[in-house]
């Protein structure tokens, strides 16, 4: 299974930690299957850099030196994907418009996101759209 992971969910796993959230499971179920593959992409690395930098009050909660510790780790925990640029419009928010163009480029199974928005165009595009809670509860029953 081949999982692309949005920001939100980056973000709230670092913020999460050293607490256990649902994304935890997911990424201590890929550490245990290798048929689990998480993707993330370099946009959404930045994003959550940004979005984390941009904000005073969790800055004081992860320094920039965490930041960056935790997010090489990200990237080298996963698979990396390079950045893509797309004109096709398949979200109402075009700055989510890469991730389904990621999904369609890398013919990945699963994109998990907190987004609503992006959770209601599940099958729409020949892939999964799931929450970190249903992607777990999908994962456990194929597994």
């Amino acid at each position: 299974m081949r999982i692309l992971v949005d920001a939100n969910l980056l973000i709230s796993l670092i913020l999460a930690a050293p607490r256990h959230s649902t994304m935890q499971e997911v990424v201590e179920l890929h550490g245990q299957h290798h048929s689990i593959q998480i993707f993330v992409g370099e946009a959404t690395l930045r994003e959550v850099r940004e979005s984390i930098q941009r904000k005073p009050d969790l800055t004081q909660r992860v320094p920039e030196a965490t930041l960056d510790r935790i997010l090489v780790s990200l990237a080298e925990g996963s698979i990396l994907l390079p950045d893509v640029h797309t004109t096709n419009v398949y979200t109402r928010d075009p700055d989510d418009d890469y991730l389904i163009e990621l999904m369609l480029r890398y013919h990945l199974d699963v994109l998990v996101t907190g987004d609503k928005h992006l959770q209601s165009l599940n099958g729409r595009y020949g892939f999964y759209v799931l929450s970190p809670a249903n992607l777990l509860a999908f994962v456990k029953e194929l597994l």
